[in-house]
């Protein structure tokens, strides 16, 4: 199966009618494939000239220590239909040429963490894009120049690429003018918002975000959504929340239609029960009046409360406004740098008084006598 260079040399090359051809993984598997080193990256194999479709896949993951990189098909301008899936190939590092006809590509299982901008840039004609399960969470997240990933492929039409670990697609994957509405397959993931789609419309037809860990979409997520206008939006499986705080997305979902599995869904509610979320939009309005009424009661307490620190702090304030003005006025003090006069006084104070209320004063310089302080009125003399 193999020549001196280590290429593949498929003795299928001979069939000159042969347009289906399914090889179970396990059978054409070489030892030498063990023994490839990482400056094994350039090889090709040869196909019959009238071949459309190659079924390569493996039911279970088979790990092989070759890379993508440079990899030549002989005689593939017919071929429009390859499946390699769990064929595990070591990276995506690389381009593939002799296929500039291909519509169907199942990649799924390739270990993608090394992934190359050029991988698909030879096929031009690509309808159909399956890569689950590829790594590609953190493969897409390492391109220098997302833009050039899929700039060829004005074709796609369908693209899988679930239960890859992606939290967020790198800035200026979709930006591109696809010729067909494209549906996307992002199921099983980790996206907590809506993914970094281009803000242009008739650009998808289906986006299906099943099993993440969306609680609900921000109002930037329902703005874009409301441009894109896709005609079917897949949220089942994620840990939806169905309560005042996130009345905006309710409301968006009753309104905007574009939710299609809202039979299915499952959200929490205020109170911690599961709920269908077809079942919660029937009595939104209700919701919304009591998520009302919380609001009111919640700002009459938070003013009730704040009247109430108000009046106990001005009846404080007025119990010992002398001692709050004593206070400041040593801060004042201190702020201007007040300094201590250094002249000796033999007085204290100076107190004045009508004679009226001599008995009086008498008692206070009494009391200002046990202080030990020395004030002085009238009657003593200056």
């Amino acid at each position: 199966m193999f020549d001196s260079t280590n290429s593949y040399v498929f003795a299928f090359c001979a069939f000159k009618h042969l347009k289906i051809l399914g090889i179970p993984h396990v059978v054409s598997k070489d030892n030498r494939l063990e023994r490839s080193t990482p400056n094994d990256v350039s090889y090709s194999f040869c196909l019959p000239k009238t071949l459309e479709q190659l079924d390569y896949h493996s039911n279970v993951k088979s790990y092989s220590t070759r890379r993508i990189a440079n990899l030549t098909i002989l005689n593939g301008s017919n071929l429009k239909v390859v499946n390699m899936a769990n064929v595990t190939v070591r990276d995506c590092n690389g381009t593939i040429y002799g296929i500039e006809n291909l519509e169907y590509l199942d990649m799924s299982g390739f270990d993608c963490r090394v992934l190359s901008e050029h991988l698909l840039s030879h096929f031009p004609k690509l309808i159909t894009l399956i890569a689950q399960d590829a790594t590609l969470g953190i493969g897409l997240n390492t391109l220098n120049n997302a833009s050039e990933f899929l700039k060829i492929n004005a074709d796609l039409k369908h693209i899988d690429l679930m239960k890859n670990s992606i939290k967020s697609l790198p800035d200026g994957l979709f930006n591109h003018p696809f010729r067909q509405k494209l549906t996307i397959i992002l199921d099983r993931n980790n996206f907590q918002s809506l993914p970094n789609f281009p803000s242009k419309p008739n650009t998808f037809q289906l986006i299906s975000l099943k099993y993440n860990r969306i609680s609900c979409l921000s109002e930037d997520d329902m703005a874009k959504l409301n441009i894109i206008k896709p005609s079917s939006i897949f949220l089942h499986g994620n840990p939806m929340e169905c309560s005042c705080n996130t009345l905006a997305f309710l409301t968006w979902v009753q309104h905007s239609g574009l939710i299609s599995d809202v039979d299915e869904i499952e959200c929490i509610s205020q109170n911690g029960t599961l709920v269908i979320l077809s079942q919660f939009l029937q009595n939104l309005k209700t919701y919304e009046i009591s998520c009302q009424s919380k609001l009111w009661i919640t700002l009459a307490s938070c003013i009730s409360a704040f009247a109430i620190l108000a009046l106990l702090f001005g009846i404080i304030y007025y119990r010992y406004r002398f001692a709050f003005e004593y206070f400041f006025l040593r801060i004042k003090m201190k702020l201007r740098h007040y300094q201590p006069l250094s002249e000796e006084f033999i007085h204290d104070a100076f107190i004045s008084y009508s004679h009226k209320d001599m008995t009086w004063v008498k008692i206070l310089y009494d009391k200002f006598a046990l202080k030990r302080f020395q004030p002085l009125f009238i009657s003593q003399g200056f």
